[in-house]
């Protein structure tokens, strides 16, 4: 069973795990959001004793995994709101000697994201920490110290104008 929650930028997801047989059971646990593993690796429940439950919380920083998620180049033009929608899915391997694989994979829930290329931090907001931190970066190209990848809009390699340009259009806009 599983259960979602959501506070800023993470998503707690709940997950219940039993243990249905009559030995101790050792297997690993798996979270998905959509296609992406959240749980990587595995978290593994050991020795969990016959007819006992265990709760897991897991934490999924939507912001930190936006790479993992969206990785360049990205699907969708600059100043345009990009939505996925994610369903949530926990997965428990099979054990030895089980009979009953049906509750294996639990689906509960669809977490909905929206990436907008321009808002830097994620906060929803394009806002001045957002042009901070492209001015941060102006001028530099890939290997230069202040290279920071997130911020080249149009992967032309070079942090110029054109990435300020993108982000005056949207100043002040907010989503999420």
């Amino acid at each position: 069973m599983a259960s979602i929650g959501i506070s800023g930028s993470v998503v707690f997801i709940n997950v219940t795990v039993e243990n249905q047989g009559t030995s101790y059971e050792t297997f690993n646990l798996t979270v998905f959001g959509g296609n992406h593993t959240i749980t990587y690796p595995p978290l593994t429940v050991t020795d969990l004793a016959p007819g006992v439950n265990l709760v897991f919380t897991v934490e999924w920083e939507l912001y930190r995994a936006r790479i993992m998620i969206f990785p360049p180049p990205w699907p969708w033009p600059p100043n345009k709101p990009m939505v996925e929608n994610l369903t949530v899915k926990a997965e428990v391997d099979v054990v030895a000697g089980e009979v009953d694989t049906s509750d294996n994979v639990y689906i509960n829930g669809v977490v909905t994201i929206i990436w907008w290329v321009i808002d830097v931090n994620g906060d929803g907001t394009i806002d001045g920490k957002d042009i901070a931190t492209i001015a941060n970066a102006f001028g530099s190209y890939p290997g230069h110290p202040r290279w920071n990848p997130w911020v080249d809009f149009n992967q032309d390699g070079t942090i110029d104008g054109r990435e300020l340009s993108h982000t005056a259009k949207g100043f002040g806009a907010k989503y999420a």
